[in-house]
């Protein structure tokens, strides 16, 4: 799905990456912008990647959006797609998805 639906004033927006250990750094630099743009009000959060800790913030919001980088081709430059429970439970300290 590449229409975002609206992002919400009160939202909890994550952005994940890290240029300077070969990420991209997308979600950060995304996070500027929408500081640049001063319309948002709700709370950022940089991240170099999701911490388990960040389940307790991720429960008290109404609506959260991750922001970070895809390796391949997305038609429109942007993939948005709901982010729904995940029924298996993998522990890496190296890779925590979102649905998790």
């Amino acid at each position: 799905m590449n229409e975002a639906p609206l992002i919400r004033p009160d939202a909890l927006v994550f952005g994940i990456g890290n240029s300077g250990r070969a990420d991209d750094g997308l979600g950060w630099s995304f996070l500027d912008r929408l500081a640049e743009l001063g319309r948002f009000q709700g709370r950022v959060e940089y991240r170099y990647q999701l911490q388990v800790e960040d389940a307790a913030l991720v429960a008290e919001a109404e609506q959260v959006v991750f922001v970070d980088a895809y390796r391949g081709d997305l038609p429109g430059g942007f993939h948005w797609r709901p982010c729904e429970p995940s029924a298996d439970f993998q522990f890496s300290t190296h890779a925590l998805p979102p649905r998790a």
